[in-house]
C-alpha cells in the first residue's frame, strides 16, 4: 500500500503545480477557506507537521489568526478547513512537510 500512497501523493502534488497560474489552484489560506465554504475545493493537501491557531468565522468568511493555542477559543485552522472540504465532497490528503508544495500549510486544487 505504501508505494500506492506515495504515487498518489506525487500525482496530487503534480496536479497542484500544473494548475498554478490557471486560477484552479491556491495556497493562500484565506482564499482556500472561502473557496472551501463555496464547495469549490476538489482536493486539499495539508501539511502533516504544521498547526495554525485561529478561529473560522463562517458568517464573514474570515479567519481570525491567534498567536497560540493557549487561547481557549483556538482551533487548528488547517484541520478546520480540511473538515469543510470533506463535508462538501472534496478529498483531503495529509502530506509530510518535506514534500508539501507550499509553505502556507495547505495547497488546494479547485473544481472550477
Amino acid at each position: 500500500m505504501e508505494p500506492i500512497y506515495h504515487q498518489r501523493t506525487r500525482d496530487e502534488i503534480d496536479r497542484f503545480r500544473q494548475a498554478q497560474g490557471t486560477g484552479l489552484s491556491q495556497d493562500d489560506i484565506e482564499q482556500v477557506y472561502v473557496a472551501s465554504l463555496a464547495g469549490r475545493v476538489e482536493h486539499l493537501l495539508v501539511d502533516a507537521d504544521l498547526r495554525i491557531a485561529g478561529r473560522l468565522n463562517t458568517e464573514r468568511e474570515q479567519i481570525e489568526f491567534l498567536g497560540s493555542f493557549s487561547d481557549p477559543d483556538a482551533d487548528d485552522v488547517l484541520d478546520d478547513i480540511a473538515e469543510i472540504v470533506l463535508r462538501n465532497g472534496g478529498r483531503v490528503m495529509v502530506v509530510p512537510s518535506e514534500i508539501m508544495p507550499s509553505g502556507s500549510g495547505l495547497a488546494a486544487v479547485y473544481r472550477y
